[in-house]
């Protein structure tokens, strides 16, 4: 009976992931309470987000219509039409009051960053890319010091 427990134990500490959102499809990130996913419907992620400080359009590089692109004091969101639906294509952060779902803001150590990514993916002009499901997630670097986080579509 002891085993069971204890076997049961691990499962659950194996289970719970130590808080980091590896397990996620995707990645995705919260802020000002929203949770923000490449592709999801745009409608409700703004509306919890409130009125822009500023909002802009421009023609459509990868798909037909117009992008726009919200700016929200910390992040900027673009967003297109795909199939009928307004969804959110990128997103940047724009300074260091937003972090991505694992914990990293802009200002942070390279060093911070190979601890909550790993290794893999960091590339010798000072960029670390990698794609979870449908998005993709790249981070730059000046010098060891994280200077732009991008999400995209993969």
């Amino acid at each position: 009976m002891k085993r069971w427990v204890l076997l049961l134990l691990c499962l659950a500490l194996l289970c719970a992931g130590c808080g980091k959102e590896t397990n996620r499809e995707d990645f995705r990130f919260t802020y000002r309470e929203a949770e923000i996913g490449i592709n999801a419907e745009a409608g409700p992620v703004l509306y919890r987000l409130g009125e822009p400080v500023q909002c802009t359009q421009s023609p459509s590089c990868a798909l037909e219509g117009m992008d726009t692109t919200y700016y929200h004091g910390g992040i900027y969101l673009t967003t297109a039409t795909v199939e009928g639906t307004e969804r959110i294509i990128r997103a940047w952060f724009a300074d260091d009051t937003v972090c991505t779902g694992e914990g990293l803001k802009i200002g942070d150590s390279r060093d911070r960053a190979q601890e909550l990514y790993g290794p893999e993916g960091f590339r010798e002009d000072g960029i670390w890319e990698a794609v979870r499901g449908n998005t993709r997630l790249v981070i730059t670097f000046a010098e060891d010091t994280v200077d732009g986080i991008i999400y995209e579509v993969a």
